[in-house]
């Protein structure tokens, strides 16, 4: 329906994710007003690619990656981009750690690690979410994982913001 109207008219892929990933991450819309070179984690679903080939003849990747509040444009270089290559398809559900690009005023996120967001990686998360409540735990299933050790490659998910 993304594609067909240009927005969900249902719910949004990361709707039953969110409150999961939300303590972890940022919202696209609040890295804009952060400055160049911070480090920066965000989840999202990569709407849009271009791959393109660099003058030393290596692929890299311009991913447009959306959460719940707002896009922003996500730079593979090729090295990465040749560790991860199999992760960077359309729908698919990435956090992504990077440094923030401030040029000609429009924020990027110059990708340094990332990875799928996994059934194996939300249980991982939420393992580490402060006691709610007696509210029940939010799970959401977003996909076969092969290994329940996979959470652990995208290690220290907590981010402190000063």
């Amino acid at each position: 329906e993304k594609e067909l109207l240009g927005l969900y008219l249902s719910q949004h892929p990361l709707f039953a994710i969110h409150p999961i990933v939300s303590p972890f991450v940022m919202q696209c819309r609040d890295i804009r007003g952060f400055s160049d070179g911070r480090t920066v984690k965000i989840c999202g679903i990569v709407s849009t690619m271009k791959k393109i080939t660099t003058k030393k003849n290596e692929q890299m990747l311009f991913v447009k990656v959306e959460d719940m509040s707002d896009s922003i444009e996500v730079i593979v270089f090729p090295n990465l981009l040749e560790e991860t290559s199999a992760l960077w398809k359309a729908d698919t559900i990435l956090a992504i750690e990077g440094r923030i690009s401030q040029k000609d005023n429009d924020a990027k996120i110059i990708c340094s690690r990332v990875k799928e967001v996994t059934d194996a990686l939300l249980a991982h998360l939420a393992k580490q979410m402060p006691p709610v409540s007696s509210a029940q735990p939010v799970m959401a299933h977003v996909g076969a994982e092969s290994s329940e050790d996979a959470a652990e490659s995208f290690e220290d998910p907590v981010i402190v913001y000063d």
